[in-house]
């Protein structure tokens, strides 16, 4: 079942690359973030990439149950969306299993753990029928994107060096410095700060932050499974990270044919790495964020 939902999973993002679109690239509505409509929590990591990605305008989804509580019911012919959730499970000493939420913290470390991917389906309002009086209307956002990545960087405590100067963007890992080019050598600030992020999202795989094995590994070379992991959890980062200042837009990158092939060959020899690099995506961006990370989402 697990391996079955990575398939699914990958072949949703695998069918997007085939069109031309990076769905990566698109992790935003312009009503903001993908939310559920009744518990109002919004989605998070690979969710919020595939909802973000959904021809919709609407940010609010819904399970059948709840379309149907609230006196509605789906569009015939609409088809939902996909949303995955881990389902943990602890083993006790006297052999039998919990879902852990009557263990405390200490003892969820004690016992052995175990975790199995699932995934329920939702729908966006759109797609539904008689519910329209429960959707709110969209509300209008004004922010100041460049303020908004300046706030991102003051929030990244123990934040490494960022060096201005060179042209070409990276991390050392063994210094643990960012060099970037000067900001004036950008075609927009946006390209400047997208390339930041890109970088000081592998920094979060430092030893002394995340401990990532795409950065701390000394096997993790060019064109190995780690490598190619370890850059597609920076470009998760780095969508999540402007997304979450505001300046996602079409003209911030540019999707070229090879760059589509890579990666689609890169998911098909690995199913389970979207997944993966998504949520070691989000946990880097709450660490650049400093926010606790939030529960995990579970089935509505």
């Amino acid at each position: 079942m697990q391996n079955k939902v990575y398939q699914i999973i990958t072949d949703r993002i695998i069918a997007q690359l085939e069109t031309g679109v990076v769905p990566w690239h698109k992790t935003w509505s312009d009503v903001g973030a993908a939310h559920n409509l009744i518990s109002h929590k919004p989605y998070r990591g690979f969710n919020a990439m595939l909802l973000g990605m959904a021809p919709f305008k609407s940010a609010h989804w819904l399970t059948h149950k709840q379309c149907t509580a609230l006196g509605g019911h789906i569009t015939k012919g609409q088809k939902g969306w996909p949303v995955i959730f881990w389902k943990f499970s602890y083993k006790l000493p006297n052999g039998s299993y919990t879902d852990g939420t009557t263990l405390t913290p200490s003892q969820r470390k004690l016992y052995e753990k175990f975790c199995v991917l699932r995934y329920y389906t939702v729908f966006n309002s759109e797609q539904c029928e008689g519910i329209a009086q429960h959707v709110p209307a969209p509300m209008q956002r004004t922010v100041n994107h460049i303020e908004a990545c300046e706030t991102i960087l003051k929030n990244y405590i123990n934040c490494p060096t960022i060096v201005h100067g060179g042209n070409q963007p990276y991390y050392s890992p063994k210094s643990d410095y960012v060099r970037i080019p000067d900001q004036s050598t950008f075609i927009s600030p946006e390209a400047y700060y997208a390339t930041l992020f890109h970088e000081l999202t592998h920094s979060t795989g430092h030893a002394k932050r995340l401990n990532r094995e795409g950065i701390t590994s000394h096997t993790a070379n060019f064109g190995s499974c780690e490598y190619s992991k370890e850059e597609l959890i920076a470009e998760l980062g780095n969508c999540f990270l402007i997304n979450h200042a505001g300046l996602l837009t079409d003209s911030l990158f540019t999707n070229s044919a090879s760059y589509i092939q890579s990666w689609i060959k890169v998911l098909q020899n690995n199913p389970q790495m979207i997944i993966q690099a998504s949520s070691k995506a989000q946990q880097a961006v709450d660490y650049i964020l400093n926010i606790e990370a939030a529960t995990l989402e579970v089935a509505a």
